[in-house]
């Protein structure tokens, strides 16, 4: 990204700047959603841990091959708005998924108020 700038002490303190405010809570996430999936369930920590880096890992090398393709049929310029719409799909279907575990649980609730 330095590249496309002109190399100026402006220019590398804001890109510093936007790469702290990103890096922050992108890398900060990933304790603090590790630390409440073994809080679902102690005792299987291991594998619950295994299986978050695998999704994380797995989500990396997606992004790498949707950026790849986006810059192989059309320009870098694009990354942008790739990037951008798979986010309003990962939003959509994360909105779904809430929805659906939320009935899920009114449901189950309910069956247990009634049948006591």
């Amino acid at each position: 990204m330095l590249t496309l700038l002109n190399p100026s002490t402006l220019a590398i303190v804001l890109v510093g700047l936007i790469s702290l405010l990103w890096g922050i809570p992108g890398f900060g996430m990933n304790p603090a959603l590790n630390a409440f999936l073994i809080s679902l369930n102690p005792t299987q920590a291991s594998m619950i841990l295994s299986f978050s880096a695998s999704a994380l890992y797995m989500g990396i090398g997606l992004g790498a091959i949707a950026g790849g393709g986006v810059i192989r049929f059309s320009s870098v310029n694009y990354v942008g708005l790739g990037s951008a719409i798979l986010v309003i799909v990962a939003l959509l279907i994360f909105i779904f998924v809430n929805r659906v575990a939320n009935k899920k649980a009114t449901t189950a609730n309910s069956y247990v108020n009634h049948s006591e």
